[in-house]
């Protein structure tokens, strides 16, 4: 989609996808969340997390993007992502400094909303001992205020709508206070979970 209007779009496999299995028999799941989800047993183990290494991954992708002079203009990287990519965008963007601009799908809500709703989430979707240092969804949205981020959101996504609109309330006033208002907003649809 992006290509097609003129934008340098990196997308890659992320582990237990595409060309990235790490069974070992040769034999794959076809569910990415179950193959993530025993990265993630064993990452917990070692007091660590699935999404550390998506999200080391993303940030590598970015590095190399911005390497890449003869074609990205370093300064205007942005991330975006449906599902298990509206995580990892979340995540990049509040992490990555290189990161311009964000719009993730698919995955922001509010923790006590979506625990209450779908129970616990995909290994890759949760930080080891996130909630003990207080980082939550809206923390991942306002770690980088004033970076611009476009929310998208679907009214009948099992990541639910009310708790994302709870978080959009909360981080416009976040915004708001920093003096870039303009800078946050959301798109809501109807249907399922999409982007």
């Amino acid at each position: 989609m992006g290509a097609r209007r003129g934008f340098v779009v990196l997308v890659y496999d992320p582990v237990d996808q595409g060309e990235r299995y790490q069974k070992r028999d040769g034999r794959h799941e076809w569910s990415s969340v179950r193959e993530h989800n025993a990265i993630g047993v064993r990452a917990l183990l070692l007091g660590e997390s699935a999404a550390q290494v998506r999200l080391h991954d993303g940030m590598r992708a970015v590095d190399y993007l911005a390497s890449r002079t003869d074609v990205v203009d370093p300064g205007r990287i942005g991330v975006a992502g449906i599902s298990g990519g509206g995580t990892l965008s979340s995540y990049v963007n509040a992490f990555e400094p290189q990161v311009a601009c964000a719009s993730p799908s698919g995955f922001l809500s509010t923790v006590r909303d979506v625990f209450d709703n779908c129970g616990p989430q995909d290994a890759e979707q949760v930080i080891f001992g996130q909630l003990a240092i207080g980082l939550n969804h809206l923390g991942l949205v306002c770690l980088r205020t004033p970076s611009p981020i476009l929310v998208s959101a679907s009214h009948a996504d099992f990541f639910p709508f009310m708790g994302t609109a709870d978080l959009m309330d909360k981080a416009k006033h976040v915004f708001g206070v920093a003096g870039a208002a303009d800078r946050i907003d959301m798109i809501a649809v109807s249907g399922p979970h999409h982007w």
